[in-house]
This record gives structure tokens, sequence and C-alpha cells, in this order.
């Protein structure tokens, strides 16, 4: 990112006006204000604790069903579908 020009992107998107919800980007701040090491450094710390409080809240939903990824966008999309219409999400 830092090598394809993400400093000056985040540069540039802070010296126009930004909503509160724009501002709040991960890494827009940190790599507009921080040297390009610190502000890798604090995205990576950041996305880790986004990742923590996502697995804690997944873990408090209780009905979550995981879904492997690593595949082809059809095949998920397909066991996502099956899974509804198992529940009585979708109709048959």
């Amino acid at each position: 990112m830092v090598r394809r020009g993400v400093v000056g992107e985040a540069q540039e998107a802070l010296a126009r006006p930004l909503s509160r919800s724009a501002r709040k980007v991960m890494g827009l701040v940190d790599f507009a204000t921080r040297p390009p090491d610190e502000a890798r450094e604090a995205l990576v710390a950041n996305n880790r604790r986004l990742a923590r409080y996502q697995r804690k809240w997944m873990r408090r939903a209780g009905d979550v069903v995981a879904v492997d990824a690593n595949r082809a966008a059809v095949e998920v999309a397909a066991e996502i579908v099956g899974v509804a219409r198992a529940r009585g999400m979708l109709a048959a």
C-alpha cells in the first residue's frame, strides 16, 4: 500500500471535507499523519483489535454459522443460501 501511494491518497482525502464516519476509515489518519512504518504498525494493531472484538461478538451471538470462504464465491453463496433455507429464512 505504501509503495502504491497510500500516504498521498490519505493526505489528499483529509485535505477535503469528510464526514465523521469517513474520517474513521481504518488507517486514514495514521497514514496521513505518521511515518509510513508507524502507520503500518498502527493499522496492523487496529485490525487485530477489531478481529478480537468481532470474535467476541460472534461468540455472544450464539446462532452464528461459520462458513469456509476459502473456495469459489459461488460455493460460499450456495452454502449460505442452503443454511438460510434450512432455517426457514428463505423460501425453498
